[in-house]
């Protein structure tokens, strides 16, 4: 399951409209994170670095893998026993370029953040 499969990304423009019309926002610097439930048994997931902070498309594109790898290797966590999916944003707001170790440990406390999250949910269904 560590795979980051096509079906999770998120590139449907009616489902992305209604994340950041509808969504709720977690600020954890350099990563804000937009999150809605979503009622399929998987998440999906957009990652958006804006060209206004980084011109450059290489850097964009690495900040990107390092967004993306962390979450691919910590998706597990996501997927043990839950019913209650989401639509992410994670969304680069910094001007500093962070290295791996610390992106990866802000994807952990947002995944971390969304299961508690889907805890009180389902407590609150029951």
């Amino acid at each position: 399951m560590l795979n980051f499969l096509k079906k999770e990304k998120l590139n449907n423009k009616k489902l992305i409209n209604k994340l950041f019309k509808n969504g709720k926002i977690i600020n954890l610097c350099p990563i804000n994170i937009i999150y809605i439930p979503y009622n399929k048994s998987y998440n999906k997931i957009l990652f958006n670095i804006s060209k206004k902070i980084f011109k450059n498309a290489i850097i964009r594109n690495k900040i990107k893998r390092k967004i993306l790898e962390s979450y691919r290797l910590n998706k597990n966590t996501f997927y043990k026993k839950n019913k209650i999916f989401f639509l992410i944003a994670y969304i680069y707001i910094n001007y500093n370029i962070y290295n791996y170790w610390i992106i990866k440990e802000k994807i952990i406390e947002s995944i971390n953040y969304l299961i508690n999250l889907k805890k009180m949910l389902i407590y609150e269904n029951i």
